[in-house]
This record gives C-alpha cells, sequence and structure tokens, in this order.
C-alpha cells in the first residue's frame, strides 16, 4: 500500500510541475496568488512523496531488525537442544534433527536481512556461535568419537557394539549424516570467509612501550619471547639475532626470559 501511494503522489507531483510550467510559458493568465498556491500544493505532494519514502525506509529497517534478532534466536534455541538445556551435549536423534532445523530456518532468515549494518552483526554473532558449538561438540575437550552419532545407546570406545545396539526393527538411534552435515557446517568457517583479522596488525613501538609503562610487563616479554624463541615441532630454538638459532631446555628459557624483561625492540 505505501508503495502504491508514493507512486500516485509522486505521478501527481511531477504532474503538477509540469503544469505550472506550462502555465508560466504562456501568457500571464493567471494571478501570482494563484501561481503561489499551485506551488504550495505542488510542496505539499512533494512531502507527502519524501513522508512515504521514510516510512518505507523504517519499515524496511524494523523488518531487517526482526530478521535479525529472530534467526540468532533460532541458534540459540537451536544450541539448547543440542546442550539438553544445560545439561550438557546430547547424542539423541530427534534432538539433533531439531537442531538442524532450528538451524537451517535460521538461515533462510538470515538470508532475509536487508541493512548492510545488520549483516555485520549477523556475521560477528555466527562467529560467536561457532566458537560456542564448537566447544559443544567435543568430550572432555577432544572431538566427538565414532560411536557417539550412533545414538542415546552407544558405548564409549565401542564402534561395533555401539553400533548393533543402537538399531532395531522399529528404526535407527543413528544421527543421519545430512543432520550433521547441517550441524557442522554451521560451526565450520566456509571457503573464502572474510576474516575480520586479516586487516588487524602487531603493535607498533609506541603501544609496545604504553605495554610496558602501563604495567603489562606480562604481554609485553610474551611479544619479546615470540621475537627470540623459535617453536620447531616440539623443540624450542633460541635466537639473539646474531648467532645461529640454537635448542634450548625448560630451564634454559626459565633463565633467559627474565634476563630478557623489558628489552628494548629493534
Amino acid at each position: 500500500m505505501p508503495e502504491f501511494m508514493g507512486v500516485i503522489c509522486g505521478f501527481l507531483a511531477i504532474s503538477l510541475v509540469g503544469y505550472l510550467g506550462y502555465l508560466m510559458s504562456i501568457e500571464p493568465l493567471m494571478e501570482v496568488g494563484d501561481y503561489i498556491q499551485l506551488l504550495v500544493l505542488i510542496i505539499i505532494a512533494s512531502t507527502l512523496v519524501f513522508s512515504l519514502h521514510v516510512h518505507r525506509q523504517k519499515e524496511k529497517l524494523d523488518e531487517s531488525q526482526i530478521y535479525l534478532e529472530s534467526s540468532i534466536n533460532l541458534i540459540n534455541k537451536a544450541y539448547d537442544v543440542l546442550n539438553s538445556q544445560g545439561n550438557g551435549l546430547t547424542s539423541d536423534r530427534i534432538s539433533w534433527v531439531t537442531a538442524a532445523r532450528l538451524l537451517t530456518r535460521s538461515g533462510f532468515i538470515a538470508s532475509k536481512i536487508s541493512l548492510p549494518s545488520h549483516k555485520i552483526i549477523f556475521e560477528s554473532e555466527h562467529d560467536f556461535q561457532r566458537h560456542k558449538f564448537g566447544n559443544l561438540l567435543k568430550l572432555d575437550g577432544k572431538p566427538l568419537p565414532v560411536e557417539f552419532f550412533f545414538g542415546t545407546d552407544h558405548l564409549a570406545g565401542d564402534i561395533g557394539r555401539s553400533a548393533l545396539s543402537t538399531i532395531s526393527v522399529s528404526g535407527t538411534q543413528w544421527i543421519p549424516v545430512r543432520i550433521l552435515a547441517t550441524v557442522y557446517r554451521f560451526k565450520s568457517f566456509p571457503g573464502g570467509y572474510e576474516d575480520p583479522l586479516e586487516t588487524s596488525s602487531e603493535f607498533n613501538n609506541n603501544e609496545l612501550e604504553r605495554l610496558w609503562l602501563f604495567d603489562d610487563k606480562g604481554a609485553y616479554d610474551y611479544i619479546l619471547f615470540r621475537k627470540m624463541f623459535i617453536p620447531a615441532g616440539k623443540d624450542i630454538f633460541y635466537s639473539d639475532g646474531e648467532d645461529k638459532p640454537r635448542k634450548v631446555s625448560q630451564e634454559e628459557i626459565n633463565t633467559l626470559v627474565p634476563n630478557l624483561s623489558g628489552l628494548d625492540f629493534e
């Protein structure tokens, strides 16, 4: 309806402007007051068109805001379902299916977000949720084992028994592969992901000095450590920039680092 009214008012305003131009091009058959009244009508029509445009833009803003909030809300619900409402990660097939549906709905709604600022906010939220889901999809800090995906009756450490004990004539407890793909795809960084950290940089000398002056000596010395100690496999090598790097022991590191503390960067 607002678009239709905008078209009508716009057409009316253009018509009035054209008519005014026509009247001014012929012999003055109208009083000055009549021209003023016509000009006022044009201004009113233009104001109405502008007001309708502003109204429509606000509608788009509100609509985009709703899409943003709804998509994030569905992601949180999916997390709660997988997390058994705070009781820990579940291997229940139905819960995984429900979570996958919620994530799919969230993605569909997020695709309708129109404002660039809202899109950036959603991407930031997605980064945060990737971290949450990544931590959730672990057992004792390690990736989920094969048997976990056989369902609630799986036996930890025994793939064969888990596979056989979770099937029945009436169906299976196994989590469908496409459901697994939906959840893991959500928590993974896609190809072509634009990492905001690509625009970040290391400390400059002035910033490093301020770290030391404001008592953030631990951070300062860690940066110095990274500059002078080089990891290689499971070994660490020390280099002062002049001599050839040499392998150092735990005791040597503990001795060297305090002596280097506060050293100026070259």
